[in-house]
């Protein structure tokens, strides 16, 4: 992987995280990891 290809792939899991997480705070308290 390129260095832009890496930073790109890791900005779309946080952005997917951030999502999933704010959903599921509305639905649900989350369990301890």
């Amino acid at each position: 992987m390129t260095d832009i290809t890496q930073k790109a792939a890791d900005w779309t899991v946080n952005r997917f995280s951030a999502r999933f997480r704010s959903i599921y705070k509305v639905r649900l308290p989350l369990p301890p990891h």
